[in-house]
C-alpha cells in the first residue's frame, strides 16, 4: 500500500533571536555533593522566593534543603547556612518537595528523616526566626500542600502520622494545631499524591493511584469521592494541575491511545475531559513525552517537562498555551524542565544543569523578556497523521444525519473539528464500524480524527442539510 504522511492543520513558525537571550541565572551554583531541585514558592507575606530541594548551592555557599532569595540574595532559614532547622538537625539529606504559607508560618514537607532529633519526620514549620516540630512528623515523604477552607491539606506517600492512631492513605488535614483524618480514597492502594487542587468547589487530588474509576484523580465533594469522567487511562501519573480560564488542566505522563483525551495534558470542565491543542508530544508521529510543572504567568499557562512538540509546534522542553494554540520559542534548553513560578511578576522555571547550551545557567533561570515573536500553532489541533490507503472509509460524504466509519483495524477514539479547530463532537469506541449521529452539526466543512491503537487516520467531510 502507498504510505501518505500529511498535516491535518497547516502551522506556521516565525523565528526569533536565541531563546536564551531572554532569560538570566539567578547565582545558583553548582556542586559535586548531590545538588538537585524539587520545589519554588511565592511568599507574598515576607516576598521571598523560597527554594527547596536535596542541597541549594547559591554564590558559593550551600543550604541544606532550603534557602530564600529576595530578589537580590540568598539567606538561609536558622543559624546555619549548611542545615535546614537551625541548630538541631545534622547533615544528613533533607530533601524538601513542597513550600507553604499557612497561618502565618512556613511549612517545609518532603523527605526528611533527622538523626539526633527522631520526632522531626518529614514535615516541618518555621515561625520567621525558628524551626519547630509537627509532634512526631510524619511516616512517609510529602510531596504537596494545599490550603482550602482554613485548612492544610498534606499529601505525598504518607502511612502514617506517627505517634498517633490516625489513619492515612497518602492524605492528612492539619488544622494548625492537630492533625486530622482525612477520609481514604476507596482504593486498595495510593502510591503517591502529587497535587491538591480547589476547582468547582470540590478538592481534587491526582497522583499515581488505580482504581476502576478513581485511576490517578480523584475529587472529594465533602462527603464522598467522586470519579473525574472515569480517571486517566494505561500506565499513567499526574504531577501537575492548573486551573485556568474555568478549566482544570492536568499534567504528566499519558497517551491518547489509552482512552484519554490527550497526550500528556488534557482539561476537565467539570463533566468531561477533552485536548488541549493537540496536547504535547516526543518525537512524532508517537513518542515518549512528559509534563512535569505548569504555572500561569502573563494569563498564559506555562508548561515544562520531556517534549520536542506542542501542538505541532517545535518546542523543546517549555511551551505556552493561551486558551486556543500553543507557542514555543526557538531555544537552547539542553535540559528538561521540572518547574515554574511566579514571582514578583517574573517568571522562574529550574531544571537540570546546565539549562541551556550556550549560557552557563545552572538549575534556575529568571524570563527577563524582551523584543521576540512567538512560533505558535494555528488556534486549532496540529497533528501529524500516518495513513494507508484504503484503510478507512468515511461515508456518505457529503453527509446529512449519520456519517459511517469503517476501519481495517479496531478503532478507540473518534473526534470531529470545524475549520476554526474547535473539537464540536467525540466519542469512544471499541470496533472496525461506527456510525456517528450529525444532525446537530451545522452546515459546513469538518475534519474528523480516528485515532486506534497504533494508528491515525484523519478524513475532510462536509455537512448538507
Amino acid at each position: 500500500m502507498k504510505t501518505k504522511i500529511f498535516l491535518l492543520f497547516i502551522s506556521f513558525f516565525i523565528y526569533y533571536t536565541a531563546f536564551s537571550q531572554h532569560w538570566e541565572g539567578i547565582g545558583i551554583g553548582t556542586s559535586n555533593m548531590g545538588t538537585s531541585y524539587k520545589c519554588l514558592y511565592t511568599d507574598t507575606v515576607s516576598e521571598l522566593l523560597y527554594i527547596g530541594g536535596f542541597r541549594v548551592v547559591a554564590d558559593s555557599v550551600s543550604y541544606r534543603g532550603i534557602t530564600v532569595w529576595d530578589g537580590t540574595i540568598f539567606s538561609s532559614l536558622g543559624n546555619s547556612a549548611t542545615s535546614l532547622f537551625g541548630g538541631f538537625v545534622t547533615d544528613l539529606q533533607a530533601d524538601v518537595r513542597s513550600i507553604i504559607r499557612f497561618k502565618d508560618e512556613i511549612y517545609a514537607g518532603g523527605s526528611f528523616n533527622l538523626a539526633g532529633a527522631d520526632t522531626v519526620n518529614n514535615i516541618a514549620r518555621w515561625d520567621g526566626s525558628n524551626w519547630h516540630k509537627m509532634g512526631q512528623g510524619i511516616g512517609g515523604a510529602v510531596r504537596c500542600f494545599y490550603e482550602m477552607d482554613d485548612t492544610l491539606y498534606v499529601g505525598g506517600s504518607i502511612d502514617s502520622i506517627i505517634g498517633s492512631n490516625i489513619q492515612c492513605k497518602s492524605l492528612v488535614k492539619w488544622d494548625g494545631v492537630n492533625w486530622h483524618e482525612m477520609e481514604p480514597i476507596p482504593i486498595p492502594f495510593v502510591f503517591s499524591i502529587n497535587e491538591i487542587v480547589k476547582y468547582k468547589n470540590e478538592l481534587y487530588v491526582a497522583g499515581n493511584f488505580e482504581g476502576d474509576t478513581l485511576k490517578e484523580i480523584a475529587r472529594w465533594n465533602g462527603t464522598q469521592w467522586l470519579s473525574v469522567g472515569g480517571g486517566i487511562g494505561g500506565d499513567s501519573w499526574v504531577e501537575s494541575m492548573v486551573v485556568y480560564k474555568g478549566y482544570l488542566y492536568v499534567g504528566g505522563y499519558f497517551y491518547e491511545q489509552n482512552c484519554n483525551a490527550g497526550n500528556f495534558i488534557m482539561r476537565w470542565d467539570g463533566e468531561e475531559w477533552s485536548d488541549v491543542g493537540g496536547g504535547v508530544q516526543g518525537t512524532y508521529p508517537q513518542s515518549n513525552g512528559q509534563i512535569h510543572g505548569m504555572c500561569i504567568y502573563n494569563d498564559e499557562l506555562w508548561v515544562g517537562g520531556v517534549f520536542k512538540y506542542a501542538g505541532g509546534v517545535s518546542a523543546k522542553y517549555i511551551a505556552k498555551w493561551d486558551g486556543e494554540k500553543w507557542c514555543s520559542m526557538e531555544n537552547e534548553l539542553q535540559n528538561p524542565i521540572l518547574g515554574f513560578e511566579d514571582y514578583n511578576n517574573e517568571l522562574y522555571m529550574f531544571g537540570g544543569n546546565p539549562l541551556f547550551n550556550t549560557m552557563n545557567i545552572p538549575y534556575i533561570a529568571k524570563w527577563t523578556g524582551g523584543s521576540y515573536v512567538d512560533s505558535c500553532s494555528t488556534p486549532t489541533n496540529i497533528i501529524e497523521v500516518i495513513q494507508e490507503e484504503n484503510e478507512i472509509i468515511v461515508y456518505p460524504n457529503p453527509a446529512n444525519n449519520i456519517l459511517n466509519i469503517n476501519c481495517e483495524k479496531e478503532i478507540e477514539t473518534i473526534k470531529i473539528y470545524n475549520q476554526t479547530g474547535q473539537l464540536v463532537l467525540q466519542t469512544k469506541a471499541n470496533t472496525q464500524k461506527q456510525s456517528i449521529d450529525i444532525s446537530d452539526l451545522p452546515v459546513g466543512s469538518y475534519f474528523i480524527r480516528i485515532v486506534g491503537k497504533n494508528n491515525v487516520w484523519a478524513e475532510k467531510f462536509i455537512v448538507i442539510k
